[in-house]
């Protein structure tokens, strides 16, 4: 006979700032700024990605993060086209 226990669990991550406000940017120039994201679980590891979003950038695009680990990283407006962009990365 075998024992068998599992839990189901779902990522504990925690990111700041949440909105990002890039204000005027040139056609073809590119404002960056920088956010963290943290591990909240005390057991799990976490693999990260983020959708493609025209004109935004995350940089690095996957990473992996330990239990109570916080990286930095950056994201990056480069508007294309003339307008107002207002769009959701998922993660």
């Amino acid at each position: 006979m075998v024992e068998i226990f599992g839990r189901g669990t779902s990522p504990m991550l925690e990111i700041a700032p949440q909105h990002f406000d890039f204000g005027h940017c040139k056609l073809n120039n590119h404002k960056a700024l920088f956010f963290t994201l943290t591990n909240l679980s005390s057991e799990l590891g976490l693999d990260v990605g983020f959708s493609k979003v025209t004109a935004i950038f995350v940089q690095p695009v996957t990473l992996s993060l330990q239990p109570h680990e916080t990286k930095q990283l950056q994201i990056v407006y480069q508007p294309k086209a003339l307008g107002i962009l207002k769009k959701t990365v998922f993660v």
